[in-house]
């Protein structure tokens, strides 16, 4: 992994770079949404602390429907963030002056999986998807490009039809795939 940009807490990321991103990845034996939403939140106002050299006490997050917003600045820019909850994974994209949205999933067979790849990708997703050799691999890697191309444009997940995939999809928009310990991660960002 390109330790330019990915870290493992407690290991704090140096600040990215104008119109850069880091992602930290956080494990915890918690399955409980309210406390992987209380640490992410923790964690996030130590790096932006560190970062900004201001007490933790002095960052404040504004709760959004898309999750949380910093309205402070670093170096006169915004920082924005994403959060994916991941079985007992915490992964959290920092972007600067740029708008992120990042997701991860498990690697897993699951019994509905042609039966939710028909509801939210398009015909020839879903036809990677069910030719594949690897068709939980190709799974992992549509939803998570699909989740965190919402996230970036802080829309809701809804089932796939042409109008709404041509609102998400877009030839300026990066898509950055990685696969560690069983875990696909995508991170969309506007180019």
């Amino acid at each position: 992994m390109n330790s330019k940009f990915y870290y493992s807490w407690p290991n704090l990321p140096n600040a990215p770079e104008y119109g850069k991103f880091v992602v930290v990845r956080c494990d915890y034996n918690i399955n409980s949404r309210s406390d992987k939403h209380k640490i992410s939140r923790d964690i996030i106002v130590q790096v932006l602390g560190v970062w900004t050299n201001s007490h933790s006490n002095t960052i404040l997050l504004q709760e959004t429907k898309s999750g949380p917003k910093w309205n402070g600045s670093y170096k006169g820019n915004s920082i924005f963030l994403s959060i994916s909850y991941s079985d007992s994974t915490i992964w959290i994209a920092f972007a600067h002056a740029r708008n992120i949205g990042i997701d991860a999933t498990s690697i897993i067979d699951f019994p509905d999986r042609d039966n939710v790849s028909k509801l939210y990708f398009d015909e020839y997703t879903y036809s990677v998807i069910k030719e594949s050799p690897q068709p939980n691999y190709e799974f992992a890697k549509a939803w998570t490009s699909l989740e965190a191309q919402l996230k970036l444009r802080k829309l809701g997940l809804i089932e796939y039809n042409s109008d709404h995939q041509s609102e998400i999809s877009s030839n300026n928009l990066n898509l950055n795939h990685f696969f560690e310990e069983n875990q696909f991660v995508t991170i969309a960002t506007k180019n």
